[in-house]
């Protein structure tokens, strides 16, 4: 996964745009918002993506990338963090939402900002974006 940045950057503007799953949690409804990252850098065992000003996708020990049409996914990782801001709001610390996704053995547990009710689970993809 060393040139992760590198591949996810060559690949088609279809292809890194979309609706974010993770470990089957949709943000929102599924397709129901569409994102297109502005920036993607791998360091450290961590991928980030940035989407505009507003949205910042970390994924730690990310493995196995696939495509399938116009489906983005990294099937593993140890930990997803989906950071975001509100719309009409000025982008701050103090106002930030949040997922975060953390593989503990055989379960993913989830911590959010908005409190309890997403499931995830280990048999769906670390990260999609369809």
């Amino acid at each position: 996964m060393d040139n992760l940045a590198g591949q996810i950057l060559g690949l088609p503007q279809d292809v890194r745009s979309g609706s974010m799953c993770f470990f089957g949690c949709w943000h929102g409804r599924p397709l129901d918002n569409y994102e297109s990252f502005t920036s993607v850098n791998f360091e450290d065992n961590k991928l980030v993506m940035v989407y505009g000003d507003r949205v910042i996708v970390e994924i730690w020990d990310p493995r196995v990338l696939e495509v399938e049409g116009i489906t983005l996914s990294i099937a593993e990782a140890s930990r997803v963090k989906r950071t975001w801001h509100p719309t009409n709001v000025e982008p701050r610390s103090d106002n930030a939402l949040f997922y975060d996704f953390r593989v503990d053995g055989d379960s993913v547990r989830v911590h959010s900002s908005f409190g309890d009710g997403l499931k995830p689970s280990l048999a769906e993809p670390a990260f999609r974006i369809v």
